[in-house]
């Protein structure tokens, strides 16, 4: 298998859906880096992986037919963004990648950061989109300064102050900060090749 899927509260109701959600994904990074301390001793390669989560109504049971192939999964264009903000992961250089619907549920409770502004593949609608980043109040302070001087460049993004943005986008790239690396190379294109007059700062995403 490449993907796993998981689902809260299939067979009920809760509030609580997207703070387990949120939990899990949190805990699932911290024990693949303790895996990979203990692998890495053991000449084996490290392994990563991408986290997509999304809250919303889906279609759930038994799909198929008996003699064919039967499984329990869930259908809809909540599994759909899910499954697409997984991928998106990688355009950010982050592992964990949130749906505005998850983080306004849980704003509260977990530390997470802006990204961007993106319409998926398949979708007219644009969606708002965040790294969860930890709990709440346990972020790291080197990390709570790099996310404050990260937000400030976007602010200059998004006032089309792209050379300054792009300053300030270069000095967070140096820190190692992987979704700086992005806007870096995107200030540099609307450098170049300057946005039209209406431009709204959503990227669409074409693959996956």
């Amino acid at each position: 298998w490449d993907a796993i899927m998981a689902l809260w509260w299939v067979f009920g109701t809760s509030d609580n859906d997207a703070y387990y959600a949120c939990k899990t994904a949190l805990l699932q990074q911290s024990k693949l880096d303790y895996l990979n301390h203990i692998w890495e001793k053991k000449g084996f390669d490290e392994i990563k992986a991408r986290i997509g989560i999304h809250t919303g109504p889906a279609i759930i049971g038994n799909i198929g037919s008996e003699g064919r192939k039967m499984e329990f999964t869930a259908l809809w264009d909540s599994v759909n963004l899910a499954s697409r903000l997984e991928g998106v992961n990688k355009f950010y250089g982050t592992y964990i990648c949130v749906s505005e619907d998850v983080y306004e549920k849980v704003k509260d409770e977990f530390e997470f950061r802006y990204l961007d502004e993106i319409r998926v593949k398949w979708k007219n609608t644009s969606v708002v989109i965040y790294e969860l980043l930890a709990l709440k109040d346990q972020l790291l302070e080197n990390k709570r300064k790099i996310v404050e001087e990260y937000l400030e460049a976007i602010k200059l993004y998004k006032q089309r102050e792209f050379e300054s943005a792009k300053a300030a986008f270069t000095k967070l790239a140096e820190k190692n900060d992987a979704p700086s690396k992005t806007y870096k190379k995107r200030c540099e294109t609307y450098i170049q090749n300057p946005p039209e007059l209406d431009w709204d700062g959503v990227i669409s995403m074409e693959s996956k």
